[in-house]
């Protein structure tokens, strides 16, 4: 009986002895339990606040497009669409305005056109009515592309639009678009900066962004507007002949939200919620290349008349010195002073 007994002692302070370390291996084994929950908890919020940012900027279920035309533009192209790919737009119609043989987009952007975000149209050597292709570019694009998309821009390839942050996060073009105060609007008319050719006279291989610095004498170019429509509209809408305003007979607003109906002009301009730098001149030699081109929008003979004109406006927006004028008549064989 007695080593019966000595038995049971044992056993029992042999069971004690793992009792007590099970209940200690198990307050460790919830103690790190917490703490794994603790990191997990962590890492879902944190995923969670991430993919919030991400729906908000680049899965909005809102698509915006961007229509232009372009003209001998291949040294600017790749830096325009690389500025609106980062802003969020999801897609761009660009409208080939060459001549039959010359330059071609897909020289210097055929990774942006075989990725499927731009779809270059076939308007090489087209002059358009009224001699105007930029006009039936943008009709023909609406027309065409808007149930692909719930907005449409028309800008140039020498417009960079820029967005104001909101409560100072940066935002892109699909977060803007979303606010509830252009709930109610078809057309969102933004105002130009116009910059100058920051005394510099001849093409770098640079963007634009960073070469020209400098607004223009004027700064905001007299007011002009450029639109943001809304491709939704079932009325109807009045086709106008200035890229200025590509519908009039639609509700508009200002960048800001508010709502103001204006076609073509908004001064003094306003900058509250967007605006878009226009490099309208650039340099000197640039500016006279562009003029011996021709444009998308109006087509003219280099009479002497117009050359004047051309070279009256260069100077009305940038400071005018003795080199570039002689630039300008060493190209032109003219002697304008």
């Amino acid at each position: 009986m007695k080593i019966v007994k000595r038995k049971k002692w044992h056993q029992k302070k042999a069971n004690k002895k793992l009792s007590y370390k099970f209940k200690k291996n198990k307050n460790v084994i919830l103690y790190l339990k917490k703490i794994c929950l603790c990191i997990g908890m962590i890492i879902f919020w944190q995923t969670r606040i991430i993919n919030a940012k991400e729906k908000i900027n680049n899965k909005s279920k809102t698509k915006v497009c961007l229509c232009c035309i372009g003209k001998k533009e291949n040294l600017y192209i790749a830096d325009f669409i690389n500025h609106y790919q980062k802003l969020g737009y999801n897609h761009i119609y660009l409208y080939d305005n060459n001549n039959i043989d010359e330059e071609r987009f897909d020289e210097v952007i055929k990774d942006k056109i075989d990725s499927g975000f731009v779809t270059v149209m076939n308007y090489r050597g087209y002059r358009g009515r009224k001699d105007d292709a930029q006009m039936d570019a943008y009709y023909d694009c609406y027309h065409r592309y808007n149930s692909e998309c719930n907005w449409i821009s028309f800008f140039d390839i020498d417009e960079y639009l820029f967005l104001m942050p909101i409560n100072g996060t940066k935002i892109r073009i699909q977060q803007y678009l979303d606010q509830p105060k252009f709930d109610h609007c078809e057309t969102i008319k933004i105002n130009w900066k116009s910059y100058s050719d920051s005394e510099l006279l001849y093409y770098e291989n640079k963007s634009v962004l960073e070469r020209f610095t400098k607004l223009s004498k004027f700064g905001y170019e007299f007011g002009n507007v450029k639109s943001t429509i809304r491709t939704n509209i079932t009325h109807f809408m009045r086709r106008t002949y200035s890229p200025h305003s590509v519908f009039s007979s639609i509700r508009g607003c200002l960048s800001s939200g508010a709502r103001k109906q204006i076609d073509f002009f908004m001064f003094p301009p306003n900058y509250k919620g967007a605006y878009i730098n226009h490099y309208v001149t650039k340099t000197i030699s640039e500016f006279c290349n562009k003029i011996k081109r021709g444009n998308a929008e109006k087509s003219f003979a280099l009479d002497q008349g117009k050359l004047g004109e051309r070279f009256h406006y260069f100077f009305m927006t940038n400071v005018k010195t003795q080199e570039k004028v002689d630039i300008f008549n060493k190209i032109f064989n003219t002697s304008f002073k």
